[in-house]
């Protein structure tokens, strides 16, 4: 997925904004006692606009405020419940996840015709769905759908769609190295403008982008023009970041064409003119960075060159191969003409080991891609036939319902068969509502799982063949060939400590909470204290108990709940006395229980985040663990139609955690028993 393609998208659809990233937001100042819940939901909706792609975290963070609101099924307008829906695919592809923006699209399409929504809405979606299938490698589809895209839109007068499609087509064969057929699209799509009001910063990214392709075509003279209109309708449009990206890309033209006193000349003009460019500006700033890196190369000045690459390299997500490939690739070429040969062969290695990598990610994100459009199609032909069932049995309602109304005797002989009707039929209902929640909830975690597959799993994997290679390498002291073969047992020893969390986290869904027993509070925490210490032999953990009840529930189930947030307290925690303390009171048949420990803490803003999937706020070297450990209690909790919330913490100051489970009907035989433990409690 290219970048260029991102920045477009979202300017054509006016959303990129100049908001730099700050801490979450206190919504109590846009609320009031007055304030409904739909109206915080299109607040919501604001908040996630304006800061997507500036803070990952705030949205995350809003979505599933709006989430929240859904779930509580209140109310919300079709066209606001879209919005919702089209920000949500946007922040999966900020998070460079392009599968599971497919994943909300597939689940979402089918209630698309459901919705009232106009037909230009709808138009957006289908063009959103093009785009997924590009950045998916699904080019045959993506292809198919913006054609349709376009056909659709001319029925409608959809200017934007018609305008879009033409641009990520010329987008398409512009990657493919189709550099006329990309022109001739973009062509297309600048005929518009002569017809209909066009975004300036949609107009001036085109010309940009066909300047690339004329570039390609080694039409350098088109190419400058190409990129001096798009300067001029970003300067007139006062778009500040596109500005300073369109003149250092003139800048690199120059470069390639080999006029060096140009390509300074932008550099410096800029340099002259700070405030016009806003150099500041973290974006900006990176552009520059990498145009002086280019510049510093084609003068020779190559030591300059490599200091500000690697000072550009520090700043590059990790994940994003695509960056760091290139880097070491700058790095690798710079070095050669330096004639510094053994650093040129590091990057080299370092390049080809990425590029292998990046080349095993794409091969396994489209696996995982074909996966989920294999297993949504199936489940889609489920529903259909679900919902065909659903729609036979009401027509059979009314043929019956008719019948009725010829005669009393008629009527009474045919309720019985007309009641057992409807309850299948309801029955058909809440399986399909059932297979829909539990796809979810499956989809959901597919998604955590192939993170950890694309990121964790790779980690302990990457250092066992790196220390084995260096091991097995000749005149190596045995020293060092122990100190490597260390590094690969430990990293083994953590691959099989996340192969193992995953499996039990899985095995969660067919644990028999069915069977419950009366337990011990004092007996069942001082069980679960002893079965991790072995995991903090280098600590002393004090656990207090500050009740004596005994209560009816699944005991197996809950000890691995008190084992996953004693290890938790005890894992995350630098004093050499670790202290927990467990109360219990039932309230309102609500077993209340808070757990309080003396560990790091967490800061406020992380306090929902800590319960997902895999979720590290701290360094695994300082910290070691799988990061299910939460997750794992709380969807046991869960299960037991509970909740765990994080009630207290702070940096620092420790942590309390609050766990509420509605008491099970089966737990006790007669009303006097719950009143003896109730009043033994109180």
């Amino acid at each position: 997925m290219k970048l260029a393609q991102i920045i477009f998208y979202f300017f054509f659809l006016g959303v990129l904004t100049t908001v730099n990233a700050q801490a979450p937001i206190d919504f109590s100042k846009s609320f009031t006692e007055q304030t409904s819940e739909e109206q915080k939901f299109s607040i919501y909706l604001d908040t996630i606009r304006t800061y997507m792609y500036r803070d990952a975290d705030i949205v995350q963070l809003t979505i599933n405020n709006c989430q929240n609101i859904l779930d509580r099924n209140i109310p919300i307008p079709d066209s606001t419940f879209f919005r919702f829906i089209i920000e949500k695919i946007y922040h999966q592809h900020d998070l460079d996840d392009p599968i599971g923006a497919y994943q909300i699209i597939s689940e979402f399409e089918n209630r698309l015709d459901e919705l009232q929504i106009p037909d230009l809405d709808k138009g957006t979606f289908n063009y959103i769905k093009a785009f997924t299938y590009m950045v998916n490698g699904d080019i045959a589809e993506a292809q198919k759908t913006y054609y349709q895209n376009i056909e659709e839109a001319l029925l409608v007068k959809d200017t934007s769609t018609i305008y879009g499609s033409f641009y990520s087509l010329g987008q398409l064969y512009y990657d493919q190295g189709n550099y006329l057929s990309a022109i001739e699209y973009y062509n297309k799509a600048l005929e518009i403008e002569k017809h209909y009001d066009i975004r300036p910063a949609s107009l001036a990214f085109i010309h940009s982008e066909r300047g690339n392709s004329l570039q390609a075509l080694k039409r350098k003279e088109e190419a400058i023009d190409e990129l001096d209109i798009a300067y001029k309708i970003a300067s007139e449009g006062k778009l500040r970041i596109f500005k300073a990206e369109v003149l250092l890309r003139k800048g690199v033209f120059y470069l390639e064409n080999g006029e060096k006193e140009k390509a300074e000349e932008i550099y410096t003009h800029i340099l002259n003119n700070k405030k016009e460019f806003n150099t500041e500006d973290p974006k900006i700033k990176v552009f520059i960075d990498r145009f002086l890196v280019d510049l510093y190369h084609a003068q020779k000045k190559y030591q300059q060159a490599i200091n500000v690459q690697l000072a550009l390299l520090e700043q590059i997500d990790t994940n994003n191969y695509l960056r760091v490939i290139e880097s070491y690739d700058k790095l690798r070429l710079i070095n050669y003409e330096m004639e510094d040969y053994q650093s040129a062969y590091d990057h080299l290695l370092t390049y080809n080991q990425l590029k292998k990598k990046q080349d095993n990610n794409l091969k396994k994100l489209n696996t995982e891609y074909l996966k989920i459009k294999f297993e949504t199609g199936e489940k889609e032909k489920e529903n259909v036939l679900l919902s065909a069932q659903i729609v036979e049995n009401k027509q059979r309602h009314k043929i019956l319902f008719l019948s009725l109304a010829i005669s009393v005797l008629v009527m009474l002989l045919l309720f019985g068969a007309f009641f057992q009707k409807n309850k299948y039929s309801k029955q058909l209902e809440v399986e399909v509502s059932k297979r829909t929640n539990n796809l979810k909830q499956t989809n959901k975690e597919l998604k955590e799982f192939n993170r950890i597959l694309s990121h964790d799993l790779k980690e302990p994997i990457r250092s066992i063949v790196g220390f084995s290679q260096l091991a097995t390498k000749p005149n190596k002291s045995a020293e060092e060939t122990k100190e490597y073969l260390d590094f690969v047992i430990e990293s083994g020893q953590q691959l099989q400590n996340l192969i193992s969390s995953i499996s039990d986290f899985q095995k969660i869904d067919t644990t028999d909470l069915s069977q419950v027993e009366l337990i011990d509070l004092q007996n069942i925490s001082n069980k679960a204290l002893r079965k991790i210490k072995a995991n903090h032999s280098n600590k002393e953990i004090d656990l207090t108990i500050k009740t004596t009840a005994s209560i009816y529930l699944p005991k197996d189930a809950f000890s691995k709940v008190l084992q996953k947030i004693f290890d938790n307290a005890a894992r995350f925690n630098k004093n050499e006395l670790v202290k927990i303390e467990v109360d219990y009171t039932l309230q309102k048949n609500m077993h209340s229980f808070e757990i309080k420990d003396n560990g790091i803490g967490i800061a406020p803003e992380y306090h929902t985040q800590i319960f997902q999937m895999f979720k590290r706020l701290n360094n695994r070297d300082a910290y070691k663990g799988s990061g299910l450990g939460l997750s794992f209690a709380k969807k046991i909790i869960e299960q037991m139609n509970g909740t765990i919330t994080l009630l207290n913490s702070q940096n620092n100051e420790g942590s309390t955690f609050l766990i509420q489970i509605p008491v099970f009907n089966q737990q006790t035989n007669s009303v006097s028993k719950i009143k003896a433990i109730s009043e033994s409690v109180a």
